[in-house]
């Protein structure tokens, strides 16, 4: 307990070893052993942080343990607005098996504003603006470890863009396409001060 103290109070530890192996452990607590317990947690959370959640299920398929498999989005901030003027999107999962660190982030995300009433509130206040968390999107994959869906598809590598004739890939490697879309997303990504997360 008094290492403890010592460690909050920015002191350094009696002991070095024990205050490492506890900082170490702290991010552990945001993965998931399988994909059942990630889900559940995600729900949950995104539950307690007043998130609007829809489920997307899997029909026909199973996970390893007879579980439902479905594809959960939480949706915070301006829910209703259909056309926000800003937008932050996560999501977990297009390679299964990796699905865990996505997780994790989302996992981290929603206890950190569920734990936090005046965060929670901001996000609520928030109009025109979402956030929205995909958790699972190859929910086949993250749940029985394998990077391509229940098809065998691996879907990181079947993204087309529309405007080819089919169809392509060539759209998205063309020099004056890439990263046509980064001024956009920039405000989001290097927010102000004044930000609410």
């Amino acid at each position: 307990a008094q290492s403890q103290q010592m460690e909050r109070k920015g002191e350094p530890t009696a002991d070095p070893k024990a205050a490492d192996a506890r900082r170490a452990r702290r991010p552990r607590m945001y993965f998931s052993e399988g994909y059942e317990e990630a889900r559940g947690r995600f729900l949950r959370l995104a539950a307690s942080a007043g998130a609007v959640v829809q489920s997307l299920e899997l029909k026909g398929q199973k996970g390893p343990s007879g579980e439902t498999l479905a594809i959960d989005i939480a949706v915070l901030g301006d829910a209703k607005e259909e056309s926000p003027r800003d937008l932050f999107l996560h999501t977990s999962g297009v390679h299964g098996a990796e699905g865990y660190a996505g997780s994790a982030i989302q996992v981290q995300f929603l206890t950190r504003v569920a734990k936090d009433d005046a965060l929670r509130k901001k996000i609520r206040k928030m109009t025109g603006q979402k956030i929205v968390l995909v958790h699972a999107v190859n929910p086949y994959g993250m749940a029985w470890m394998r990077r391509f869906n229940e098809n065998n598809v691996d879907l990181n590598r079947n993204f087309l863009l529309l405007g080819g004739t089919p169809p392509s890939h060539a759209d998205m490697r063309a020099g004056d396409r890439r990263n046509a879309m980064y001024p956009v997303f920039h405000r989001t990504l290097t927010p102000a001060k004044d930000a609410p997360c």
